[in-house]
């Protein structure tokens, strides 16, 4: 812990000559690769609104879409940044700029001495092959912590907020221990099993360096009167300092753990089959899940573009039988033909569906709409079927007094839970969470 948290860290002042050249060229290139991508996110936000805006809706609606969109994300395109900077600087530096880092960590260990045996560095499509693996690691993990989040149940966001951070304080102290502990020819696998063995140490590394540009970032998204430039700049030169520190001070603690690591043998080829085979296994199921869901939502996201013509002789409305009401369920039935025009380039397809509403957690009422299918460019008269089943009994369990005229109070203690689930693969769905309960 001492050389993870405060000897490590310490070396920085100790670096001069050559050492300390690459530690400023480093931090150079890192800006210069986070500064390019934050001007091309200042210079292009506003034809990607229009973009996404063009994509969604009609060309009627445009420029109100625009200042709709526009509006949606003015308080949260701050947070996303944040969260997007933090997270995705590190692999992207880490595939763009290895080599440097490395050249980084060869003159600190020259300079002070870190190691008295000989070094040979794998060869540089290897590198670039172990670092591939370990973003895919990193992109598979964050993909895994957003479906246990993704459900607005405080637990699992909870879960899914220790995780993420997790992974980060993980990914921080693999990136920039490494180095060199792999110029003695150990491969990320014999790694892993060295930071597993001394895990506080791997973990406070990864918070110390981690954690200044989360927290500064989460300063920055507060202030709202800050441009958007500003807010990219701050947060981006306290991402480099502290990558460029953690690539010196991640060499210093590597060092300390090489006669542990030496001394620690490779995983056998069982371990590493079962390794591989789960890593390709967690991120092609998640590649297959947000794939499924993209292509879904793709073919739902020109429903406000095409043109609904309803068929009066075809409106029928089923009401129930005497001899079928309850007080557990109400059925209702609509039925109706829809001549429906799809204008675009792109099929629109609504598969099996249910819109599940609920009252404090109580089931309040459920409807199906009935699949539809209207290809690019085509016109198809459409037999839509909305079946809702209402549950009446949910009255006794709301507050007394409950009325019309209190509804709004009601929902502004956010009691409502509205969930549309969408089959979006043969059994999976995907819920979108419409509105989500949220206590006063």
């Amino acid at each position: 812990m001492w050389h993870a948290v405060i000897a490590g860290p310490l070396t920085l002042l100790r670096l001069r000559g050559r050492a300390l050249g690459l530690f400023v060229v480093y931090l150079l290139l890192a800006a210069g690769v986070l500064g390019l991508g934050g001007w091309l996110v200042l210079r292009h936000r506003g034809d990607a609104l229009a973009l996404l805006a063009a994509y969604l809706f009609p060309e009627s609606w445009r420029l109100v879409a625009e200042q709709l969109i526009e509006r949606f994300f003015e308080n949260q395109v701050r947070a996303v940044l944040v969260n997007a900077a933090v997270s995705a600087s590190l692999g992207l530096l880490a595939l763009l700029l290895f080599r440097v880092k490395e050249r980084l960590s060869i003159a600190v260990e020259k300079q002070l001495e870190l190691s008295t045996g000989p070094t040979t560095e794998f060869s540089l499509p290897f590198q670039a092959w172990e670092e591939l693996v370990l973003v895919l690691a990193l992109v598979a993990s964050q993909m895994t912590v957003f479906w246990v989040g993704y459900p607005p149940d405080p637990t699992r966001r909870q879960w899914a907020t220790v995780l993420s951070y997790l992974v980060l304080f993980v990914s921080y102290a693999m990136n920039f221990i490494s180095p060199i502990l792999q110029r003695h020819r150990l491969r990320y696998g014999t790694i892993a099993k060295v930071l597993v063995r001394r895990p506080l140490a791997a973990l406070a590394f990864g918070a110390l360096f981690s954690l200044p540009p989360i927290l500064v970032g989460k300063w920055v998204a507060t202030q709202v009167g800050w441009p958007l430039w500003r807010t990219l700049g701050v947060l981006g030169a306290v991402n480099v300092l502290s990558i460029a520190w953690a690539a010196v001070a991640g060499t210093w603690l590597g060092s300390r753990l090489l006669p542990v690591a030496l001394q620690t043998p490779r995983a056998s080829v069982a371990a590493r089959l079962l390794g591989w085979a789960t890593l390709l296994g967690v991120f092609a199921v998640n590649v297959f899940a947000f794939s499924s869901v993209a292509m879904s939502l793709h073919h739902k996201s020109q429903l406000l573009k095409c043109h609904y013509t309803l068929v009066p002789s075809s409106l029928h409305i089923d009401l129930p039988k005497w001899s079928e009401l309850n007080w557990k369920e109400v059925k209702l039935g609509l039925r109706a033909d829809v001549d429906i025009e799809n204008p675009t380039t792109f099929d629109v397809d609504v598969e099996r569906n249910r819109l599940i509403v609920r009252f404090d957690a109580i089931d309040l009422a459920e409807a199906r709409l009935s699949p539809l299918s209207v290809p690019a460019g085509e016109r198809r008269v459409t037999h839509i079927e909305l079946p809702v089943v209402l549950r009446p009994e949910v009255l006794k369990h709301w507050p007394s007094g409950f009325s019309l005229s209190n509804l709004a109070t009601l929902a502004e203690l956010s009691h409502w839970d509205l969930t549309l689930y969408l089959q979006v693969a043969p059994h999976f769905e995907w819920p979108i969470h419409l509105l989500t309960p949220r206590r006063p």
